[in-house]
Formats: structure tokens, sequence, C-alpha cells
């Protein structure tokens, strides 16, 4: 009973962050309107409750395997040139958008912070596949496309397929807004400040 009664729990996770930053179910004029995201950032900032949340929550909801172009992941990833690398993510919040040898290039929002995420995220609303920003909704992005957005070039990354390390879990784009302000990054290496600041070269 105690464990159907925490994966009922791990499930409803984002609900309760949606009540927590008053979140709820948005017209397509209003998520068009250009500062949906921005808004939704000065609520996320002031709720005690997302700042508390894990990787290892977020993980416990349920995997979806078939990674789709456009749609949100999270997982966690292993990367095959660590000792190499100046600084990694641990945890990657992606929008895979173009398909590569044994994996994928994606967007990783974590390596921008969270208000700059917020920004990107109305500017790219745009490209929305439609406006039901239900579980049918994707991003129809393309490098040639992210490059005009200086915000979202640090956040390009390619990903290897087998060097995901968990389940991946999908997050539909009614919980984008919230998604995108969990403190679930997990820079290996260096700080989310030196990573941020790192970042801000390029916009």
């Amino acid at each position: 009973m105690a464990e159907q009664t925490k994966t009922v729990i791990n499930e409803g996770l984002l609900d309760k962050l949606k009540t927590a930053i008053k979140t709820s179910t948005a017209s397509a004029k209003a998520r068009a309107a250009g500062d949906w995201f921005r808004e939704k950032a000065k609520q996320a900032q002031a709720s005690a409750r997302m700042r508390a949340v894990t990787p290892g929550q977020l993980l416990k909801r349920q995997p979806d395997d078939n990674i789709m172009l456009g749609k949100m992941f999270f997982y966690k990833y292993d990367p095959k040139w660590a000792k190499k690398l100046p600084y990694w993510d641990m945890y990657p919040l992606v929008f895979p958008f173009e398909k590569a040898p044994g994996g994928f290039y994606g967007l990783n929002l974590h390596y921008i912070p969270p208000q700059d995420r917020a920004s990107l995220m109305d500017s790219l609303n745009k490209f929305a596949s439609n406006n039901k920003y239900d579980k049918t909704t994707k991003l129809n992005l393309s490098y040639s496309l992210l490059k005009r957005y200086g915000k979202a070039v640090p956040c390009v990354k390619r990903y290897l397929g087998d060097h995901v390390t968990s389940a991946t879990v999908r997050i539909d784009a009614d919980e984008w807004e919230i998604a995108i302000f969990l403190p679930v990054e997990r820079f290996q290496k260096e700080s989310k400040k030196t990573v941020w600041k790192d970042s801000r070269r390029f916009y």
C-alpha cells in the first residue's frame, strides 16, 4: 500500500507544482502572447516547493523510451568524453531536434539560467506544432533556426543513445512552464553559475 501511495505522489508531482505557482490550463491566445514563460518565472521563483524538487523525483514518473523530435525529455546522462569535457549536465532537460549517428542533437535548457530559459521559450513558442499545448504538441526546431537565438546556441548539444543511463521521461507541453524552472540540473566539474556565465558569452 505504501508503494502504491509513493507512485501516486510522484506521478502527481508536476500537478502539485502547477498549483504551487497558480498555473491553470491556458488558452492558445495567452500562450502565444509572448511573455507567458517570463510571467511564470516570477511565480516559480517564489515557490519553495519547486526549489526542493530533485532529479530522482522527476525520474520516478512514467518512463517513455521513444525519443521523439520536438518533445521535451529528461534523463540521466554519462557522456562518452566526460574526461575531456570542461563540464556537462548529468540530468539534461532536452528538446531533441535532429537525429545523428548513434543519437541526436538536442536543446538542453539547463545550460542557461531559468529566467533566460523563460525568455527563450517565449521566443520558440511560435514554432509549436499546434495550440493545444498537450501531449500532441511539439516544437518544430532545427539548428539553422536555433542559431538565430543567442540564448539557444550554448544549449545545443549532441547526445549518444547508449550513454543515456536511465529511463527517459517525456514532459508534455502543458508542463513545460513548470519543468524549465525545476532545479534539477547537475553540472559536473563546474558550478552552474560558472556554466551560465560561460553561456552568456553567446548572447
